[in-house]
This record gives structure tokens, sequence and C-alpha cells, in this order.
């Protein structure tokens, strides 16, 4: 394999720092994984903590947004932070959304597996009724999150 002369590497850094520019003028930051598993947009992270939630960590490593139920969700609000723009308040109260929806459908399915044992069929049939609710309304949340992080990919 040919080594590269510095003239090629210095045309292809500089096309590099070309297109990293011109993303960033279409509202996108290039994202480099770290050694650590994050990944860093600009001069924040995106990192996934031991309970399954991301938060956003600043240069400093201090967390600024916590408890981020889904990957889409950390990816766009990070890519906004490193263009200085502010918090999408909209998305990250679907996020919420998401997890609280999540989480009550898991809730209705075990109570409906429980009122099913226990042989109180009627009480299965609401709890499955608004485990099928909390499913629809985590399906519109998660929807509404990944529209979000689609448009951000289809700017590129």
């Amino acid at each position: 394999m040919k080594q590269l002369t510095d003239d090629v590497y210095l045309k292809i850094e500089q096309l590099s720092k070309d297109v990293k520019e011109k993303l960033r003028h279409k509202g996108i930051i290039v994202p480099l994984k770290s050694k650590d598993g994050s990944i860093n947009v600009g001069h924040y992270s995106i990192k996934k903590k031991k309970d399954g939630f991301y938060c956003i960590l600043d240069f400093e490593k201090e967390i600024l947004i916590d408890m981020i139920n889904l990957p889409q969700t950390a990816a766009v609000l990070a890519n906004q932070l490193a263009l200085g723009k502010l918090t999408d308040s909209d998305l990250l109260n679907a996020d919420k959304g998401y997890g609280y929806a999540l989480f009550d459908e898991e809730l209705h399915v075990k109570l409906a597996e429980k009122n099913i044992q226990s042989k109180l069929f009627d009480r299965a049939d609401v709890m499955t009724t608004k485990s099928k609710i909390a499913r629809y309304k985590k399906e519109e949340y998660k929807r509404t999150v990944v529209r979000g992080f689609d448009k951000l990919i289809r700017i590129g």
C-alpha cells in the first residue's frame, strides 16, 4: 500500500473540513463515537446510562439533559445544542410521554395477566383495553420523536 503524500493528505483534510462546514450550514453536526462508547456531537456527548436512559453531557461532563428515553431524542437535542439552539421542549415532552406510556402499558399488561390468573375476567378485559390505549399513545409519542429525527437525517 502506498503512503499518502503530504499534499494528498492536506487535500483530504481540507475536503473533510469543507464537508463538515457544509453540513453545519444545513443544520447537522457530524457525530463521532468516542472510546468510552458515548457519541460526541460538537462539544456535547450522548451517553447511555446503566438504567437504560440517555443523558446529554457538556464538555465538562456535567449532565445538561437527563432521563431521555429514546436515542433519537438524544441525537436531535444534542445536535440542536451543538448548533447553539435552545432545547426543543415539545420533543422532550414527547419523549417523556413515551416513557410514561411505556410504563403504563407494561403495568396494565401485568395487571391483566394477574386478573386472568385470579379468574377476574372483567377486570382483565379492562386492563387489556387500558394497555392497548397506552400502546397507542406510546406509538404516537415515538412517531413524534422519530419525525424530528428523520428531519435531521433528511437535511444531510
